[in-house]
Parts: C-alpha cells; sequence; structure tokens
C-alpha cells in the first residue's frame, strides 16, 4: 500500500506528483493489493497507517486504540499492526526516491500491453505537468 500511495517526481520540477495509484490504468493487477486479514487492516486503517511526520505508529498508538474500543488485541495482532505500518512508511520513503522501483508484490508474469499502457499513460501525464520551456 505505501509503494501504491507514494508520489515519485517524474521530472525535477514536479510540484504536485500523482500517486502511483493514480498513474496506473483500470484493471492493472498492481492497483490489487495481496490479501490481508481484514480485521487487522481495520484496526490499521482505524489507527492510521503511519503516525506524525510519515513515523510509523508504535505499541502504545495500538494500546491506546485496543483500550478505546475495548478490543482485546493478541501480541501477535498488535505486532503486525505495527509491522504493517512500518512497512507502509518504509516503502513510500523509498517508493517516492525511485519512481522505477517495482511493488514489493509485483508478480514474476510480465504483461507486455499493460505495461505499455502504463507508459504510455505515465508519459503523457508528465508531458501535460512539464514546464513550458
Amino acid at each position: 500500500m505505501g509503494w501504491l500511495n507514494s508520489r515519485p517526481k517524474s521530472h525535477d520540477k514536479d510540484s504536485e506528483p500523482l500517486s502511483r495509484y493514480e498513474r496506473l490504468n483500470d484493471g492493472d493487477p498492481l492497483k490489487e493489493l495481496p490479501e490481508c486479514d481484514p480485521f487487522l487492516a481495520d484496526c490499521w486503517n482505524d489507527i492510521g497507517r503511519s503516525g506524525k511526520e510519515r513515523a510509523p505508529i508504535d505499541y502504545t498508538d495500538v494500546l491506546n486504540y485496543s483500550t478505546a474500543l475495548k478490543l482485546d488485541l493478541s501480541p501477535f495482532e498488535c505486532r503486525c499492526i505495527v509491522n504493517m505500518s512500518r512497512q507502509y512508511v518504509t516503502e513510500v520513503y523509498l517508493s517516492e526516491k525511485d519512481i522505477n522501483r517495482p511493488a514489493p508484490y509485483e508478480s514474476e508474469e510480465f504483461d507486455g500491453q499493460l505495461v505499455g499502457a502504463n507508459l504510455s499513460k505515465a508519459f503523457k501525464t508528465m508531458l501535460s505537468k512539464a514546464p513550458a520551456s
């Protein structure tokens, strides 16, 4: 999810880059996230994928959330939620630095037509946002 939400710049003067999700065509398999436990995903989204300044949430955030909602989260569930946040923040950071970074859940399969369509869309977007010379 961090990869999809990252906004890598397509050029140095790109002041409002699109997210990877916005750049992908409808039906692109990269828009489909790997399966995840719905309860853990809901907890993580409720707490917030990351804390202030894109720092990962910590165990205190999870404890406060579970106490406020009177949830009895297991230690495993707490670790999963904190780890999801850590991975999210790491992936957003790394993906914004590298526009060519592959999705961490990307399949080994290669669909040339889909890649071509995505590249075409990306180039059109880049050209439409490029500063006039």
